[in-house]
Order: structure tokens, then C-alpha cells, then sequence
């Protein structure tokens, strides 16, 4: 069995303010997710309305568990970039280990072709 939640998001989420699925188990339609704002300074949940007034500052969580945290288009695309750049940097790591071995056993030819395509790799724009 796992520990019970603390009422918090988990580290790093409770670094900043944002949204949250909270999931609280109703006993006609099972477990429903819900949407929670979670105030770093205030460390409470709350519920804004769509022009940013408080609706509901106190909130019961002892029966709920954490869901995760809800990002933003802005945030999605960031994680995906840094994917795509993480990936292109174990591929060009690789080439240039390629392209060492090649050059200890005397064959420029195919050192300078792998090297070009990870010169290539590096130097390529944003990926959509």
C-alpha cells in the first residue's frame, strides 16, 4: 500500500503556482478528477473563476488523491523541445565517438562523413 497523499504537489510542481488534477472518489460515479490552483504562497488550494476572482479558498482533500499537474500549450512545447534537443545531442555524441574511431584506424573518408552528419544534426533549426 502506498502512503497516504499529503494534500500537496509533489516536488517540483510545489515549487510554483499552477493547476492540478485532484481526484476524489464519488461513491455513485467512482474516482472524478477535478481542477485545483495551488498557491505557493498561501500552500492551500483554491478554485479561480475564468477572470481570476477566488471562488472557493478552503477545500477538503482528505479524501482525494493527486492527479497531476495540468500545463500549459507554452510548457508542453518546452518539454518537447528540450526532448528533441536531448536526443539530437545523444545522436551527435555518438557520431563524433564514430568519427574518433574511424580516425584511429586511418579512414578519413568516413571520419569526415560522419562528422558531417552530426555537424548536420547540430545545426538543424526547430523541428515542428
Amino acid at each position: 500500500m502506498t502512503a497516504p497523499w499529503n494534500g500537496r504537489p509533489p516536488a517540483p510542481l510545489d515549487e510554483r503556482d499552477g493547476r492540478h488534477e485532484i481526484v476524489i472518489w464519488d461513491a455513485d460515479a467512482g474516482p472524478v478528477a477535478h481542477y485545483y490552483d495551488w498557491s505557493v504562497a498561501g500552500q492551500r488550494w483554491h478554485i479561480m473563476e475564468e477572470g481570476g476572482g477566488l471562488l472557493e479558498d478552503e477545500i477538503d482533500l482528505s479524501d482525494a488523491e493527486y492527479g497531476a499537474a495540468v500545463l500549459t500549450p507554452d510548457q508542453i512545447a518546452a518539454q518537447i523541445a528540450e526532448a528533441v534537443k536531448a536526443e539530437r545531442d545523444v545522436i551527435v555524441r555518438g557520431g563524433e565517438v564514430r568519427a574518433s574511431g574511424y580516425r584511429k584506424i586511418k579512414n578519413e573518408q568516413c571520419a569526415a562523413a560522419v562528422e558531417w552528419y552530426a555537424l548536420a544534426i547540430r545545426s538543424r533549426g526547430e523541428t515542428k
